[in-house]
């Protein structure tokens, strides 16, 4: 299958762009890791030949995320803290409004409780053989969230 891989350095400047040519994803992104610099920092996107994110086991930033004045480029940034930074910081986005910073936060911080949460009410109605309409929407929410 081919895979386009495209990594991005700390300040989103591509530093690798490559089709790639492997029997899987996990493949693809082995080769890709092995031919971005050892120092990398920033992100790997894998996506498919009409330019779909493909997304296999990988993972996130860990949280806990927080919103901050940190950046002259705008008023509020989305940090973790990381030791291996010679700031102990790593910005994860960039936002104008302090608004959607906090909206971002929140909901990234909460996303594993709130996926656990809806996973226990599915098992428990399914169960106690309950086939509601909470039951759907929680299975809906799931997968709107990328998780079902």
């Amino acid at each position: 299958m081919r895979y386009w891989i495209t990594a991005a350095d700390e300040h989103s400047r591509v530093i690798y762009n490559q089709v790639i040519e492997a029997e899987s994803l996990s493949l693809a992104l082995a080769a890709a890791q092995q031919a971005v610099p050892s120092k990398h920092h920033g992100s790997i996107c894998i996506t498919d030949e009409d330019n779909n994110p493909i997304v296999e086991g990988g993972s996130h930033t860990p949280t806990p995320w927080y919103a901050a004045c940190w950046s002259c480029h705008a008023p509020r940034t989305i940090l973790v803290n990381d030791a291996s930074r010679l700031t102990g910081k790593r910005v994860i986005a960039e936002c104008d409004r302090d608004e959607d910073a906090a909206f971002i936060v929140r909901a990234c911080n909460s996303h594993e409780q709130l996926v656990a949460a809806l996973r226990e009410i599915i098992n428990y109605a399914e169960a106690c053989d309950d086939d509601s309409v909470e039951l759907d929407n929680a299975r809906a929410a799931l997968a709107a969230a990328g998780v079902a």
